[in-house]
């Protein structure tokens, strides 16, 4: 598949971005879902027969996606790890509840930046994807430093796909019962704070680490959580198993990590069909979490040392078309993800947007497109970036 036709499936993605500024306003306006107290449980997920938990195979391929490694062992995903778009649209509504606009955006984006336009890893490189491909060799594209429980890619010798003790041990021990979703939300300021602090090659960049990082936390709570409660909850059960993480003794205190052993719990119950986690929702969410801690995600680096963040101002990265007081005012920050992803996808790609998006619509029955009136982004200087070492990665 040419490069032409890859940036045209990507751009699919895109344009899910230009529909859900209206349902994402629609759905702030309106009363929270379900707040008369009628709200279901949510439904079981089959973890037996075909949908057995079994560990990764030799050759099988798990990364840095819990949800995608808990997948592929229920064989929701295809047990190898490699999927399509369709494979990954289905896994992600059939597992976890997530509708199917989401679930083509994260799929389609992943397609297009670790894959080869037709399937893509969940972990590494393989003779289906091709060399260098794969979650694990996305750093700063799609996977980011910072990550809800990973190492920075740096403060583990290149190691950005496996849970870190350091970093779970201490959350997990927090409580003793469950995790409520504010202190997930300000667990990311102390690991942002923490990568600042001691990666000297730290970066924040657009997209990976303000939308698809963001979504480590998010995901925790609003997919994690087991439904057999209506509003959902992330109990340590929960936790330990989305996480791959095993208790050695009857107190649950004495911890082992087992790379790529993510499952679902026996009683595990998604979202319910008629709350299935929204592309509106999502943003909402990430909206909502920079409004928490205002100031605390930045794009920029440090500079090659610990605590020394050099900022990269929003106005210079699109020539003035956006600038850090409004981004989150209104539809600015969907505005400026929609116009960033634009600047990356050839312009001669986009003819054939809607014959993909149709294909996908068939199964799926997707929203229809419609704009949102954006301003044009006519200038994205990301060469900013060029003078930070841990943009270039030259520590590998």
């Amino acid at each position: 598949m040419t490069f032409k036709m890859r940036a045209c499936i990507a751009l699919s993605g895109i344009t899910f971005l230009s529909l859900v500024a209206a349902q994402a306003q629609d759905y702030q306006q309106k009363a929270p879902p379900y707040s008369d107290g009628t709200r279901p449980y949510g439904e079981r997920v089959q973890t037996d027969g075909k949908y057995k938990f079994i560990p990764p195979q030799k050759g099988d391929q798990r990364g840095p996606c819990p949800a995608l490694n808990a997948l592929a062992n229920h064989g929701y995903l295809p047990r190898s790890g490699v999927g399509t778009v369709y494979d990954f649209v289905w896994a992600m509504k059939a597992g976890l509840g997530v509708a199917p606009d989401l679930g083509s955006f994260l799929a389609l984006y992943g397609v297009f930046v670790t894959g080869n336009g037709i399937k893509f890893s969940i972990g590494g490189p393989t003779n289906e994807t091709g060399h260098g491909s794969g979650l694990i060799y996305s750093h700063n594209i799609y996977e980011s430093d910072a990550s809800i429980f990973r190492g920075d890619k740096y403060l583990y010798h290149g190691d950005n796909y496996h849970l870190q003790m350091f970093n779970f041990g201490p959350f997990y021990k927090n409580r003793t019962r469950d995790y409520p979703k504010d202190l997930i939300i300000d667990f990311r300021l102390a690991r942002i704070t923490h990568s600042l602090f001691y990666n000297p090659y730290f970066c924040c960049m657009p997209i990976a680490c303000d939308l698809v990082a963001a979504g480590n936390y998010i995901f925790t709570y609003s997919l994690f959580a087991n439904f057999t409660y209506p509003e959902g909850v992330v109990t340590r059960q929960v936790l330990r198993y989305f996480y791959s993480v095993y208790p050695l003794d009857s107190d649950g205190d004495d911890l082992e990590y087992k790379p790529g052993w993510e499952r679902f719990p026996s009683n595990w119950y998604k979202r319910p069909s008629s709350d299935e986690y929204t592309f509106a929702a999502f943003l909402l969410d990430v909206i909502d979490n920079a409004k928490r801690h205002p100031g605390v995600v930045k794009f920029g680096c440090n500079a090659g040392k610990v605590n020394s963040f050099v900022g990269i101002d929003v106005g210079d990265l699109t020539g003035g078309l956006f600038n850090a007081a409004t981004l989150l005012k209104g539809n600015n920050l969907i505005c400026f993800w929609y116009q960033i992803l634009q600047a990356v996808i050839p312009h001669g790609a986009r003819s054939q947007l809607l014959d993909v998006y149709a294909e996908l619509d068939k199964t799926f029955r997707l929203p229809a497109i419609s704009g949102l009136g954006c301003p044009q982004l006519t200038k994205y200087d990301k060469s900013l970036f060029d003078q930070f070492p841990g943009y270039a990665e030259q520590y590998k």
